[in-house]
């Protein structure tokens, strides 16, 4: 099972929304890897996945920005540790 915090692109994977024609082609590719036997593709809320929205939120504000996996990004560390204890996350700012 994978978890994604964009409902409709879940959705749309999902076959539960058209899709638009420009996307018509990825999208088929995608479905193509995902085995539905094998692949369950589901919404979560910001605040379930709140280490992946902090990198992505981090990778579109930063050109230069490249994350390796033995690194473990400072801004990250204290969402993960909120995470292990299982306490949500909110971000404040912009949404």
């Amino acid at each position: 099972m994978s978890e994604m915090d964009s409902k409709a692109l879940v959705d749309i994977v999902n076959q539960k929304l058209s899709t638009p024609l420009k996307l018509d082609g990825l999208l088929q590719q995608i479905q193509d890897l995902l085995s539905p036997e094998h692949f369950v593709l589901q919404h979560v809320y910001r605040k379930a996945n709140s280490v992946a929205d902090l990198l992505s939120k981090e990778g579109s504000s930063n050109r230069e920005f490249l994350l390796h996996s033995s690194d473990v990004p400072s801004f990250i560390s204290g969402c993960i540790f909120l995470d292990s204890l299982g306490i949500p996350y909110a971000r404040l700012g912009d949404t």
